[in-house]
């Protein structure tokens, strides 16, 4: 991102984003967002779907601080973490409690703390029961420094450059077709897969002593996960490398091998392959199971066969007379 968006040569150096605090903070909030919608159960998948993408799209105007000082759609999306809206939030208790002082009511910090909950506020009690009220127009977020996006760049056509480059990541992570991925639950399989990818990027059986770059090596493992080997160019492209055409070739044909593979599994082919194999597998019996579960039979494969047959007792035949 620092390197798409450089400024003219002959002005002060200045990068967009501090790394790796901005990067670490951006690249979570999808993930928090994620996880506070799948927390409620009650939630059809597809208004979960639909919420997801609204608020994903709200955090380009929340970081860009759109609405300075007011954040209306942070409140209408539902987004509570905002820090212009705990300031709304902190400012309104704080009224509060000062019209209960003036009317000789001392609340106590257990029912400030319940009143908060209810409306919530992740302040501290302490500054509440002054009665202290926020300028919103001072409130700053949690990134680094304090800073909002855009802060650090030198110029408007360093900003435009900044917010298309942003609003090109956020606008494909809020697809229809990747929100839905992302807000699909996984299984034990999928993980296993997700651990397979990452470990063949970063190895996991040694110490590394840097843990940033485990936290971009896993990033890395789950675009290869969702994305296939394609993830190699665009990935390059970010960060300027010229990949050579024999490795493109390879990828374009490896991109097109798991295309049509994707396209075969939802098929009526594709599930009828899958409920043979099933079916097929049912009939056997696995060596240690009981014996009517699935049939009749042994399941042989992996060299369990030899070994049951090994540990069955065999007849030895007798000599006739």
């Amino acid at each position: 991102m620092n390197a798409n968006t450089r400024i003219r040569k002959g002005q002060p150096k200045a990068k967009p984003l501090k790394e790796p605090q901005d990067c670490y903070k951006l690249g979570r909030f999808p993930s928090l967002i994620r996880a506070q919608l799948q927390a409620d159960t009650s939630i059809p998948f597809s208004v979960q779907v639909h919420l997801f993408q609204e608020r994903l799209l709200n955090g380009l105007k929340h970081y860009f601080n759109d609405d300075n000082g007011k954040h209306a759609s942070c409140v209408q999306c539902g987004f509570v973490e905002c820090e212009v809206v705990q300031a709304q939030v902190h400012n309104s208790l704080a009224a509060f409690w000062r019209v209960a002082f003036v009317k000789g009511i001392r609340l106590e910090t257990k029912i400030m703390k319940v009143i908060a909950g209810f409306v919530n506020y992740f302040g501290t009690n302490s500054s509440m029961n002054i009665g202290s009220i926020i300028d919103m127009k001072l409130v700053k977020p949690k990134l680094a420094d304090g800073l909002w996006l855009g802060e650090r760049c030198v110029d408007a056509e360093q900003l435009a450059g900044f917010r298309r480059d942003m609003e090109s990541i956020y606008t494909e992570l809020a697809s229809l077709k990747t929100a839905k991925k992302i807000m699909r639950t996984n299984n034990t399989q999928k993980n296993e897969a997700l651990h397979g990818c990452q470990s063949r990027i970063y190895r996991k059986d040694i110490n590394h002593g840097n843990s940033i770059e485990y936290v971009f090596a896993m990033a890395a493992g789950v675009l290869k996960l969702s994305l296939g080997e394609c993830y190699v160019p665009t990935l390059a492209a970010k960060l300027g490398c010229t990949l050579p055409a024999a490795a493109l070739l390879f990828l374009d044909r490896n991109h097109a091998k798991l295309n049509t593979l994707g396209a075969y599994k939802p098929s009526v082919s594709g599930k009828r392959t899958r409920a043979r194999g099933r079916l097929a597998f049912k009939k056997k019996i696995q060596p240690g199971s009981a014996v009517d579960d699935f049939g009749t039979g042994y399941y042989l494969s992996s060299g369990k066969g030899l070994l049951l047959a090994m540990s069955e007792p065999v007849d030895t035949p007798t000599k006739s007379a």
